[in-house]
């Protein structure tokens, strides 16, 4: 890996200034210098990546077009992670982070993208960084909750799934279907069952039926709680 080469010429060339490093870089494109300064977390290379004409997407891989934004979020979050300083990013990777959104970078909806980060981090200022880019796009502002719970039922996710809630989902959407593919999907986990229950779910029998099909044995304790919860709303209307 390119990087990996590049750790080690910037050991050989130790104690030099970091000018003299910098010029290792001299034969790199554009883009490998943006990519190798995001994972480097190195603000000044990737200021003169983007002067030297590096482009804030990745041209090979369409769907993913927020690649380069996408890793320096990435490695804002997890390098601080590796080394158990999650609570204190980097502040060169906060930089680099407020680089791209100065330069307007466009974020994609996609699944696992920053986007979804600036839900779940637990990095405040990073948090705060993404959900101002959420807060001024209004496309991003009303479609991303929506997303988020999808995507929070697919993967069992609970902090999606609150995120989606407490911005306005309709736990109703799609005629209940939230419920309806919980009871199978997710039919083990209790605690995004009392999620969706708490929130307002309408359980069926087919709910019912699937729980206690899926959720392990025959009177697991997702069904006891779905039962529970059907009975209430049944005695309510």
């Amino acid at each position: 890996m390119r990087a990996q080469f590049v750790n080690e010429v910037i050991k050989h060339l130790s104690p030099k200034s970091e000018e003299e490093i910098r010029s290792s870089f001299k034969n790199l494109s554009p883009q490998e210098k943006l990519l190798i300064g995001i994972e480097e977390h190195d603000i000044i290379l990737v200021k003169q990546a983007f002067k030297d004409g590096a482009k804030m997407y990745s041209k090979i891989i369409e769907h993913n077009v927020d690649e380069p934004f996408n890793k320096a979020v990435y490695e804002a979050i997890y390098k601080g992670q590796e080394a158990s300083i999650i609570s204190i990013p980097d502040i060169k990777s906060i930089k680099i982070i407020q680089l791209f959104l100065d330069k307007g970078v466009y974020i994609s909806r996609r699944r696992y993208g920053p986007l979804y980060y600036a839900i779940i981090t637990k990095n405040n200022k990073i948090h705060s960084l993404l959900q101002s880019y959420i807060k001024k796009n209004n496309d991003v502002k009303k479609l991303l909750p929506l997303d988020a719970f999808k995507i929070g039922l697919s993967d069992q996710n609970l902090s999606l799934i609150k995120y989606a809630l407490s911005n306005g989902v309709d736990i109703h959407f799609n005629n209940d279907n939230a419920m309806q593919f919980a009871s199978w999907a997710n039919a083990k986990n209790t605690k995004l069952l009392s999620l969706l229950i708490n929130a307002g779910a309408t359980i069926t029998k087919k709910d019912l039926h699937n729980v206690k099909q899926y959720g392990g044995y025959r009177e697991n304790e997702s069904y006891m709680i779905c039962l529970a919860a059907y009975k209430n709303q049944n005695q309510n209307q």
